[in-house]
């Protein structure tokens, strides 16, 4: 089996790794019933126990990317009852240990790839696996290895947490405003478009571009062009209705995502963000069905803004500044 052909092939990191574990505890597994470490081994568990652990992993890398959360949720507690077998079943306090530090990884592994609220409720599990191996452990065994490895495991998981949490938000938010980032947008647009599916309304995307944003950069600095850019994500927030979706794609553009019974509220939310504040810009706008692409949408949208420049570069100056932030996307369609 070609581990990396198969991750290149498309299997998720977070099945490869939990494969990757289950590979270990089963080749673990059979190494101690190849080499026991006491006469009263119980080689024979042992051998099930590896042909389980790496039917497991097979499993899920032929799976890749069919697995579901749910799936991967119940392979982490089946893994979890694994080990807690293994210890268990160990003759010997090294091997007894040495299982026991297998709670440690799917720890780490819960803090890494699952929300905080799973990967704390998973160390409570991993607590309670521990004690109930412990208590029914063929080796000698002291309450102490219950409290030092309970400890590793919550510490790590708070650590883990914590720094996963802060790492998910700089991958999915721009550093500067805080919105949403293209990788972000994705993601939330992922979520809500087959829920507006299902209640039937209509997605509109619209596209923004800032008029002049360079020359406020040139006449007051990256600084003042920073302050601008931050003023208009509080107000445009400020503005949006619970769902909408708001996120900057880099530079002064910026991407917008409502949802509705009749495709006209990208309309009405692009003049209240006109009234929001008196910085120009131009937009572009278009319906999105829930097959299209994404990137597909937001080329769409993106043409109809170029048009709508263009149309404003071959007219004349706007003579106030109501004129110059006249909405000019064009209507969803």
């Amino acid at each position: 089996m070609d581990l990396p052909r198969l991750v290149r092939a498309g299997t998720p990191t977070e099945v490869s790794v939990l494969a990757v574990i289950a590979s270990v505890l089963g080749l673990g597994c059979l190494a101690t019933a190849t080499f026991p470490m006491a006469q009263t081994t119980l080689r024979g568990v042992l051998v099930v126990l590896t042909l389980v652990n790496l039917t497991a992993a097979l499993t899920l890398l032929l799976a890749g990317a069919r697995v579901s959360p749910f799936f991967m949720h119940v392979a982490v507690v089946f893994l979890t009852t694994i080990i807690g077998v293994m210890v268990a079943t160990a003759a010997t306090e090294r091997g007894l240990m040495m299982s026991a530090l297998g709670f440690t990884w799917i720890g780490v592994y819960a803090a890494i790839f699952f929300p905080p609220v799973a990967a704390r409720r998973y160390a409570a599990l991993i607590v309670a696996a521990l004690g109930i191996s412990l208590l029914s452990a063929r080796a000698p065994t002291a309450v102490l290895v219950w409290i030092t490895i309970s400890a590793m495991v919550w510490v790590g998981v708070a650590i883990l947490t914590g720094y996963t949490t802060r790492l998910r938000a700089a991958a999915h938010t721009d550093g500067l405003t805080g919105l949403l980032n293209r990788t972000g947008f994705a993601e939330a647009a992922a979520r809500i478009r087959p829920m507006a599916e299902r209640r039937g309304e209509q997605l509109a995307l619209a596209v923004i571009d800032l008029d002049d944003f360079k020359l406020v950069n040139d006449r007051g600095g990256h600084l003042a062009g920073d302050r601008l850019l931050v003023d208009l994500a509080l107000v445009w927030s400020a503005a949006l209705r619970p769902g909408d979706l708001l996120g900057r794609f880099g530079g002064d553009e910026f991407v917008l995502m409502v949802a509705g019974p009749t495709g006209d509220e990208a309309d009405h939310l692009l003049a209240r963000l006109a009234q929001a504040h008196p910085a120009t810009w131009t937009a572009g706008a278009a319906l999105c069905s829930a097959e299209e692409p994404l990137d597909d949408a937001i080329d769409r949208a993106d043409a109809r803004l170029y048009r709508a420049k263009e149309s404003r570069r071959s007219a004349r100056p706007p003579r106030s500044a109501h004129e110059h932030r006249e909405l000019v996307a064009a209507k969803p369609a």
